[in-house]
């Protein structure tokens, strides 16, 4: 059987020191960030895709965000963001410029860019106008402009015929004109075809209308009646109509119509011409009108193309308590601005007794070169 243990010994004297054991590993250093963006420049055709990479440095592990003209971008539609990469999707014009890649920690920020071009067909920002009207010895000017990559160089050219020799100039935007007949002119762009492979344009239409020409469907042009109207301005009645055909294209700016056949006054005036039952055009005014000047113009507000062999009906809705002047000799045809113009016998379209040979509406006014 053991027996009851005995008191703890004194603790002994200090061992030597053992061995020292290796290194530690060396702490990570903190450092600013760094940036770099790849490719600095590149060029994408137009509804492609295309992707900017960003190499990102630093301790602590930097925020990164991607900018285009100073806005942050964030993932959409248009645009996937990821901390080292930006993917554009569906590429226009507008995406041209700088992507900036931006890095940031609590040791400061760094930025990189990278340059985007974006190759596609021309895009008009300034087209020329569609339609001028000009008088005789006037001059027209006319400015187009677009944007694209390559850079699009502007030609202007004419339908059929060159531009007209002595009369115009031409700069890269502008185009002038001194006085020419009706036609058609082209800006026309066009980007390099071995560059691209593809050519960008847009037509617009240009009718140089040099003078008024009235064609007189009163054989004297004199009035030799007189034509009396309703006062009444909610009425239908009392609408002077005429059927016309044309043998040639020609250029309708409105009518000439008698005046009040006694003093001076003001006519309430509507003008309108159809073709068959569909209204083309149609102009309201108040026109004043002297027995000393027997006629008097109303122009609708836009031109109208009088295409030959198609039948058109000319009206004019008078309301007045005063009588007009007109004419008793109509006639059956009569050759204006180089076409010959037939006048029907009687308009369907009539309430107030006009007609081929007698009635209001003595003049149709044309826009020609050849009056």
């Amino acid at each position: 059987m053991a027996g009851l243990p005995g008191s703890r010994g004194e603790k002994g004297d200090k061992g030597e020191p053992g061995i020292p054991g290796p290194p530690g590993r060396p702490g990570e250093s903190i450092s600013a960030p760094q940036v770099t963006v790849s490719p600095a420049n590149h060029t994408r055709d137009e509804g492609r895709n295309t992707a900017i990479y960003c190499t990102v440095g630093g301790n602590p592990t930097p925020t990164v965000e991607w900018q285009f003209k100073d806005r942050k971008l964030l993932s959409g539609a248009k645009y996937l963001v990821k901390k080292a990469e930006l993917i554009m999707r569906n590429l226009n014009y507008s995406d041209v410029g700088q992507y900036k890649c931006a890095a940031r920690n609590i040791l400061g920020s760094s930025e990189a860019s990278g340059n985007l071009k974006v190759r596609g067909l021309p895009i008009f920002t300034k087209k020329p106008s569609s339609l001028v009207s000009k008088m005789e010895f006037s001059q027209i000017q006319e400015t187009c402009q677009a944007e694209g990559y390559p850079h699009p160089k502007l030609t202007w050219i004419r339908l059929v015929m060159p531009l007209p020799a002595g009369k115009t100039e031409t700069t890269f935007k502008k185009w002038f004109l001194k006085a020419e007949k009706p036609g058609s002119l082209y800006p026309f762009f066009r980007q390099n075809k071995q560059t691209l492979g593809i050519v960008g344009h847009v037509i617009r239409s240009l009718f140089f209308l040099l003078a008024n020409c009235d064609c007189w469907r009163s054989r004297s042009r004199s009035p030799g009646t007189s034509w009396g109207y309703s006062n009444d301005p909610s009425g239908s009645g009392n609408v002077d109509a005429i059927d016309f055909q044309t043998n040639g294209d020609v250029i309708l700016s409105g009518y000439r119509l008698w005046g009040v056949r006694s003093g001076s006054t003001s006519f309430q005036v509507t003008i309108r011409l159809y073709l068959g039952s569909n209204l083309i055009a149609e102009k309201t005014g108040s026109y004043a009108t002297s027995s000393s000047v027997k006629t008097f113009e109303v122009h609708f507000s836009q031109v109208i193309s009088i295409r030959a062999g198609v039948t058109y009906t000319a009206t004019a809705r008078i309301v007045t308590s005063k009588q007009s002047f007109a004419h008793t000799d109509g006639v059956a045809s009569a050759s204006c601005s180089g076409v010959t113009v037939n006048f029907k016998s009687k308009s369907s379209k009539d309430s107030n007794s006009s007609s081929q040979s007698m009635g209001q509406i003595p003049v149709l006014i044309f826009r020609s070169s050849q009056c």
